[in-house]
């Protein structure tokens, strides 16, 4: 699996001051570039403009409870999905340099698009998504030479924007 690449920096003061301050793991709906089951990452040859909810961020989000990040630069058209699809998403995962897969947590439909292009599905989930996606998220990638499979090393909070790695061992719905 192609990957794109991320640098995986460590938040300074004032970073987390900027347009991400007051990130609420709890309540807050963040965006990732998604699959369906049977798609490849160049399946797409036009934007998706629905939104494609996890279950607890649907919940979320019928319930009126949760603020979902990236309404500021939202692409005109973008909605979320009216009908359910049927089939399983999964989240597309950021590869830092060391090879570490990270699943994304965007706050920014900019930044989504930079790292993925604008052909893609975007599925909108909560902390508490992603935290179950990234415990049972396999990815295989290429380590000296050979194909591996690892476990996902964790999520990152508004890559490119903030960079907040979360470590798979340090994930938990209390944060």
């Amino acid at each position: 699996m192609l990957a794109a690449l991320i640098a995986l920096a460590v938040v300074q003061g004032c970073a987390a001051e900027g347009a991400n301050a007051g990130i609420d793991l709890n309540s807050d709906l963040f965006l990732a570039p998604v699959l369906f089951d049977d798609e490849t990452e160049d399946a797409l040859t036009a934007p998706d403009t629905q939104l494609h909810f996890f279950p607890v961020a649907g919940r979320m989000w019928e319930a009126g409870s949760a603020r979902l990040w990236g309404s500021t630069d939202m692409p005109e058209g973008y909605a979320p999905a009216t009908e359910s699809v049927g089939r399983f998403m999964h989240v597309r995962c950021l590869q830092a340099p060391t090879g570490d897969q990270y699943l994304p947590l965007f706050t920014s439909f900019d930044a989504l698009f930079y790292y993925f292009g604008q052909n893609i599905r975007v599925g909108v989930l909560s902390y508490a998504d992603a935290v179950a996606l990234a415990a049972d998220t396999q990815v295989a990638v290429e380590r000296d030479g050979q194909s591996v499979v690892l476990p996902c090393a964790g999520i990152v909070i508004a890559p490119g924007i903030l960079n907040q790695i979360i470590p798979a061992d340090q994930m938990n719905t209390e944060n």
